[in-house]
């Protein structure tokens, strides 16, 4: 079974805008910061690019450019692979209730995604939308960096964002079950993890990124589409996951998730409704059984779904 858009749709929920999450060791970015950001990026540019402005998009951007571009090509970044890793969004893909994991950038692996040239008549406007988009919060916890990626027309330098490992924001362990998860329930304002997901898989298919994602995000569509609808607020098991994140602890963002997503877990025939509906969220969660999630070509995808090994 895979996701599909008439699944997709199911999830869709009149979210509004929450405004800016209120996360401990966190702060909203101003006009100030995002200025200032722009200028580092600006500075640091490689010298040996010919002018060139690259960007490599592994996600989103890769369907919905936060820029204007004037080229892009098919690239492979080497030591590094998509995942979802970066928790946990209440506001845009996700709420208090159900929070969103986000795709980023992490060590080991392989990732093919798209590398985007920027015009140089509007460089620093566009640089300006991007990082508007990509930095929501101060400080990032995948800030911009520049990395070597290979094209068909030889290797060059890219501006991309990476997780901080050292982040409270980074999200680790988690089975490709718990992940799946999230993504089944989760929405924001923005719409839901579930179409996040199936928007990247799709145009990966679409530019023959089948290799870097048949273990991973191509993965979890079937599995999401087991799922079913989120529950109400009354029927969540643990009330305090409403008012902190999974696992919350004071001063820090948890990697773990909430106790009723793992009784769940454990005993999901205590958790389910009627044997006759048949939703995209109950159809999100055997997908993830054939394999690993969003980790490089080069790892080989396992049969049942265990703990996820850190990269």
């Amino acid at each position: 079974m895979r996701l599909t858009a008439e699944l997709v749709a199911r999830t869709a929920r009149e979210i509004a805008d929450p405004g800016p999450q209120r996360i401990p060791g966190y702060r909203p970015a101003t006009d100030a910061d995002h200025d200032e950001a722009v200028a580092a990026i600006l500075a640091t540019a490689p010298p040996d690019s010919d002018g060139d402005f690259w960007v490599f998009a592994y996600g989103s951007l890769i369907w919905n450019p936060a820029f204007d571009f004037v080229e892009k090509r098919v690239a492979v970044a080497k030591g590094w692979h998509r995942d979802f890793c970066l928790g946990w969004d209440r506001r845009f893909r996700g709420t208090a209730e159900t929070p969103g994991l986000m795709l980023a950038l992490d060590r080991g692996g392989t990732c093919k995604g798209i590398v985007y040239r920027l015009p140089q008549v509007a460089r620093k406007a566009n640089l300006d939308r991007l990082i508007r988009r990509e930095m929501s919060m101060v400080p990032s916890a995948f800030p911009a960096r520049w990395i070597g990626v290979a094209t068909e027309k030889g290797p060059l330098r890219a501006l991309t964002f990476a997780i901080n490992r050292q982040s409270g924001r980074y999200i680790s362990e988690l089975s490709v079950e718990q992940i799946a998860d999230v993504l089944a329930v989760a929405a924001g304002f923005r719409g839901s993890m579930a179409e996040y997901l199936f928007s990247t898989v799709k145009h990966l298919e679409e530019l023959a990124c089948t290799t870097s994602i048949s273990g991973n995000c191509r993965s979890l569509s079937p599995t999401v589409s087991k799922r079913r609808p989120p529950p109400p607020r009354r029927q969540l098991r643990n009330d305090r996951w409403a008012a902190h994140p999974p696992g919350w602890r004071e001063g820090e963002e948890s990697r773990r998730l909430p106790a009723w997503l793992r009784r769940r877990r454990q005993r999901p025939h205590r958790h389910r409704p009627h044997l006759g509906a048949a939703h995209a969220r109950d159809r999100l969660r055997l997908a993830a059984r054939a394999g690993t999630l969003c980790r490089g070509a080069d790892r080989a995808p396992v049969v049942s779904a265990g703990r996820r090994r850190s990269a």
